[in-house]
């Protein structure tokens, strides 16, 4: 009687385990996803910047792919082009560009994190004073 209810439950345990493994599998292969263009300069772009190379991330947030492309791409890059002007102590630029991020998109935010850095935190709060006095 103990064989009988030891081969019932090593069976159920492979059954279950059978079930799951092949519910589990996709036996069809997945297609990875093809970047445009624009999502790979600012991809590109953030790589460089979170190095340190902002001359490279500049120029790779400023490829005209970018321009010519998605809002939010471009909001995206807006955003990294003020906080590499910012560090590079280029104010005006900075604070232009979170101005024009804000001009295609007067929602957009910064993240808790980024709207208290010391450098591009009050800058974005001065472009965003500047787009609602208009």
């Amino acid at each position: 009687m103990q064989l009988t209810t030891c081969l019932k439950n090593n069976l159920f345990a492979i059954i279950t385990i059978s079930s799951l493994l092949i519910c589990g599998c996709n036996t069809t292969p997945q297609k990875p996803v093809e970047l445009t263009p624009s999502q790979i300069k600012v991809q590109a772009g953030k790589s460089s910047f979170q190095n340190g190379e902002y001359g490279a991330a500049e120029r790779s947030f400023l490829d005209p792919s970018i321009w010519h492309g998605e809002k939010e791409l471009q909001i995206e890059s807006l955003k990294y082009l003020a906080f590499i002007y910012c560090v590079t102590d280029r104010v005006t630029l900075c604070r232009h560009s979170f101005y024009k991020a804000l001009q295609l998109n007067p929602t957009f935010e910064l993240t808790p994190a980024e709207s208290t850095h010391p450098l591009w935190g009050p800058e974005f709060v001065v472009a965003q004073s500047g787009l609602k006095g208009n």
